[in-house]
Protein backbone atom coordinates (compact mmCIF):
# COMPACT_ATOMS: atom_id res chain seq x y z
CA UNK A 1 0.00 0.00 0.00
CA UNK A 2 1.16 3.71 -0.70
CA UNK A 3 0.20 6.49 0.25
CA UNK A 4 -0.76 9.54 -1.83
CA UNK A 5 -0.05 13.46 -1.56
CA UNK A 6 -3.56 13.68 -0.89
CA UNK A 7 -3.35 11.26 1.81
CA UNK A 8 -0.46 13.02 3.56
CA UNK A 9 -2.68 16.29 3.58
CA UNK A 10 -5.27 14.36 5.23
CA UNK A 11 -3.05 12.88 7.73
CA UNK A 12 -1.82 16.78 8.44
CA UNK A 13 -5.18 17.79 8.48
CA UNK A 14 -6.61 14.93 10.75
CA UNK A 15 -3.36 16.12 13.19
CA UNK A 16 -4.60 19.49 13.54
CA UNK A 17 -8.06 18.88 13.90
CA UNK A 18 -6.35 16.40 16.65
CA UNK A 19 -4.96 19.37 18.52
CA UNK A 20 -7.44 22.23 17.78
CA UNK A 21 -10.51 19.77 19.66
CA UNK A 22 -7.88 19.26 22.53
CA UNK A 23 -7.39 23.06 22.68
CA UNK A 24 -11.00 23.44 22.19
CA UNK A 25 -11.75 21.18 24.60
CA UNK A 26 -8.99 22.25 26.96
CA UNK A 27 -11.03 26.09 26.66
CA UNK A 28 -14.77 24.91 27.32
CA UNK A 29 -13.52 23.37 30.35
CA UNK A 30 -11.69 26.56 31.79
CA UNK A 31 -13.90 28.88 30.78
CA UNK A 32 -16.84 26.55 32.58
CA UNK A 33 -14.64 26.53 35.67
CA UNK A 34 -14.47 30.85 35.30
CA UNK A 35 -17.94 30.93 34.72
CA UNK A 36 -18.25 28.88 38.07
CA UNK A 37 -15.95 31.10 40.01
CA UNK A 38 -18.07 33.82 38.93
CA UNK A 39 -20.94 32.51 40.10
CA UNK A 40 -19.49 31.95 43.34
CA UNK A 41 -18.71 35.70 44.10
CA UNK A 42 -22.24 36.40 42.65
CA UNK A 43 -23.75 33.88 45.69
CA UNK A 44 -21.42 35.14 48.20
CA UNK A 45 -22.78 38.90 47.34
CA UNK A 46 -25.66 37.95 47.29
CA UNK A 47 -25.80 36.88 50.69
CA UNK A 48 -24.06 40.01 52.23
CA UNK A 49 -26.78 41.69 50.23
CA UNK A 50 -28.91 39.47 52.48
CA UNK A 51 -27.43 40.56 55.63
CA UNK A 52 -27.22 43.81 54.96
CA UNK A 53 -31.12 43.60 54.57
CA UNK A 54 -31.68 42.16 58.15
CA UNK A 55 -29.58 44.65 59.54
CA UNK A 56 -31.08 47.12 57.74
CA UNK A 57 -34.39 46.06 58.82
CA UNK A 58 -33.14 45.52 62.46
CA UNK A 59 -32.52 49.50 62.70
CA UNK A 60 -35.58 50.36 60.68
CA UNK A 61 -37.46 48.30 63.32
CA UNK A 62 -35.13 49.65 66.22
CA UNK A 63 -35.96 53.40 64.86
CA UNK A 64 -40.23 52.77 64.44
CA UNK A 65 -40.03 51.37 68.22
CA UNK A 66 -38.14 54.50 69.64
CA UNK A 67 -40.62 56.71 67.35
CA UNK A 68 -43.79 54.65 68.86
CA UNK A 69 -41.66 55.46 72.34
CA UNK A 70 -41.62 59.14 71.54
CA UNK A 71 -45.35 59.70 70.23
CA UNK A 72 -46.83 57.99 73.20
CA UNK A 73 -44.46 60.13 75.95
CA UNK A 74 -45.61 62.94 74.01
CA UNK A 75 -49.40 61.75 73.84
CA UNK A 76 -48.44 61.01 78.14
CA UNK A 77 -47.15 65.27 78.45
CA UNK A 78 -49.89 66.43 76.75
CA UNK A 79 -52.83 64.46 78.81
CA UNK A 80 -51.00 64.74 81.90
CA UNK A 81 -50.86 68.45 81.51
CA UNK A 82 -54.68 68.56 81.19
CA UNK A 83 -54.88 66.65 84.22
CA UNK A 84 -56.49 63.56 82.63
CA UNK A 85 -55.80 60.40 84.36
CA UNK A 86 -53.59 58.14 81.99
CA UNK A 87 -54.68 54.63 83.73
CA UNK A 88 -57.82 54.62 82.63
CA UNK A 89 -60.82 55.30 79.71
CA UNK A 90 -60.01 56.96 76.85
CA UNK A 91 -56.79 57.67 77.79
CA UNK A 92 -55.40 54.15 78.55
CA UNK A 93 -57.07 52.90 75.25
CA UNK A 94 -55.60 55.75 73.05
CA UNK A 95 -51.73 54.75 74.87
CA UNK A 96 -52.36 51.12 73.92
CA UNK A 97 -53.37 51.89 70.75
CA UNK A 98 -50.33 53.78 70.23
CA UNK A 99 -48.07 51.14 71.26
CA UNK A 100 -50.57 48.31 69.06
CA UNK A 101 -49.93 50.29 65.77
CA UNK A 102 -45.92 51.19 66.55
CA UNK A 103 -45.49 47.38 67.21
CA UNK A 104 -47.19 46.61 63.85
CA UNK A 105 -45.45 48.50 62.13
CA UNK A 106 -42.22 47.58 63.56
CA UNK A 107 -43.26 43.92 62.64
CA UNK A 108 -44.23 44.62 59.14
CA UNK A 109 -40.77 46.72 58.59
CA UNK A 110 -38.87 43.32 60.24
CA UNK A 111 -41.53 41.19 58.08
CA UNK A 112 -40.28 42.78 55.07
CA UNK A 113 -36.24 42.94 55.69
CA UNK A 114 -36.97 39.03 56.03
CA UNK A 115 -38.59 38.79 52.90
CA UNK A 116 -35.64 40.69 51.31
CA UNK A 117 -33.31 38.54 52.92
CA UNK A 118 -34.84 35.31 51.62
CA UNK A 119 -34.65 36.44 48.52
CA UNK A 120 -31.41 37.55 48.37
CA UNK A 121 -30.34 33.86 49.80
CA UNK A 122 -32.51 32.41 47.17
CA UNK A 123 -30.61 34.20 44.80
CA UNK A 124 -27.26 32.86 46.18
CA UNK A 125 -28.97 29.53 46.37
CA UNK A 126 -29.29 29.51 42.36
CA UNK A 127 -25.72 31.10 41.53
CA UNK A 128 -24.36 27.97 44.01
CA UNK A 129 -26.55 25.71 41.70
CA UNK A 130 -25.33 27.09 38.46
CA UNK A 131 -21.28 26.71 39.74
CA UNK A 132 -21.77 23.32 40.57
CA UNK A 133 -23.19 22.06 37.16
CA UNK A 134 -20.33 24.52 35.13
CA UNK A 135 -17.89 22.78 37.37
CA UNK A 136 -19.37 19.77 36.53
CA UNK A 137 -20.05 19.87 32.81
CA UNK A 138 -15.93 21.59 32.61
CA UNK A 139 -15.03 17.94 34.95
CA UNK A 140 -17.13 16.21 32.13
CA UNK A 141 -14.80 17.74 29.53
CA UNK A 142 -11.34 15.73 28.90
CA UNK A 143 -9.10 17.10 26.03
CA UNK A 144 -7.08 13.70 25.29
CA UNK A 145 -10.59 12.05 24.51
CA UNK A 146 -11.38 14.65 22.38
CA UNK A 147 -8.38 14.22 20.65
CA UNK A 148 -8.87 10.71 20.33
CA UNK A 149 -12.76 11.37 19.02
CA UNK A 150 -11.30 13.48 16.13
CA UNK A 151 -8.68 11.06 14.99
CA UNK A 152 -11.04 8.28 14.85
CA UNK A 153 -13.32 10.11 13.24
CA UNK A 154 -10.69 11.63 10.76
CA UNK A 155 -9.38 8.18 10.34
CA UNK A 156 -12.11 6.67 8.02
CA UNK A 157 -11.35 9.48 5.79
CA UNK A 158 -7.58 8.81 5.45
CA UNK A 159 -7.74 5.09 5.36
CA UNK A 160 -10.11 5.43 2.38
CA UNK A 161 -7.65 7.29 0.59
CA UNK A 162 -4.91 5.05 0.41
CA UNK A 163 -4.17 2.78 -2.69
CA UNK A 164 -3.69 -0.80 -2.26
CA UNK A 165 -0.65 -2.08 -4.56
CA UNK A 166 0.75 1.18 -4.60
CA UNK A 167 4.71 0.99 -3.85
Amino acid sequence: MGITPQSLLQLGAAGNNAIGAYYSANTQRSNLNTQAALSDINAAQAEKAAQSALNAGQMAESAQLLRTQQIKSGQRVAMAANGIDLGVGSAAINQTSTEVMGQADALTINANAVQQANAYRKQAANFQIDAMMKRSNAKGINPNMAVFTSLMSDASGVASKWQPGAA
